[in-house]
């Protein structure tokens, strides 16, 4: 399975299921702390439309995601504890991706 993990400078879940034999790949517009070789730094809604992309390791490849996973970097993804912050954020949209 080809894997696209987003928001993921750490490498934690790519490292996860490399481990398990996936084709798993970071994506963020920050470097990485793992290897390079697995990071994409650049914008993840660029990679997903065009399914081509460029790795830290200069190659370039094409992949056709089997699975994608977000971890959007907003603290304010939900509304439940506005009452808590000084600035009220409602309008948060969460794009949900299932891929077939």
């Amino acid at each position: 399975m080809i894997v696209l993990i987003t928001h993921e400078e750490s490498q934690t879940v790519t490292k996860f299921f490399r481990e398990r034999g996936h084709e798993a790949y970071s994506c963020d517009i920050l470097p990485t702390e793992g290897n390079p070789e697995w990071h994409i730094q650049e914008d993840v809604l660029r990679v997903f439309e065009t399914s081509t992309f460029i790795a830290c390791n200069k190659e370039e490849y094409q992949a056709i995601w089997d699975l994608m996973i977000a971890f959007p970097p907003c603290p304010y993804l939900t509304v439940s504890a506005n009452k808590h912050y000084k600035i009220k954020c409602y309008n948060v949209k969460i794009i949900v991706v299932v891929i077939i």
